[in-house]
């Protein structure tokens, strides 16, 4: 799996490699989409704790190295923050 972040000029955009997200990741009941969903959270949540006034952060995700349009995400501070401490 490979991933792709680019946190440049307010723009958060996570690419990978993979054009099925569906499949199983590590063997896992998780799929690799529910992996990169993570990853998004797991990033807007450290950047909330070094910037509390953040406020959140909007994702544009990408696979099949970056020809599949996935979607766009916004995740707040304080939806990161509940996810991490649950």
């Amino acid at each position: 799996m490979k991933i792709i972040l680019n946190l440049s000029g307010g723009t958060y955009t996570l690419t990978v490699s993979e054009t099925n997200t569906t499949k199983s990741a590590y063997g896992a009941q998780l799929r690799l989409y529910d992996v990169h969903i993570a990853k998004m959270f797991e990033v807007t949540y450290s950047d909330c704790q070094e910037i509390p006034n953040a406020g959140g952060r909007t994702w544009y995700y990408r696979a099949g190295n970056g020809k599949i349009y996935m979607g766009q995400f916004r995740i707040n501070c304080q939806l990161a923050s509940d996810i991490a401490n649950t």
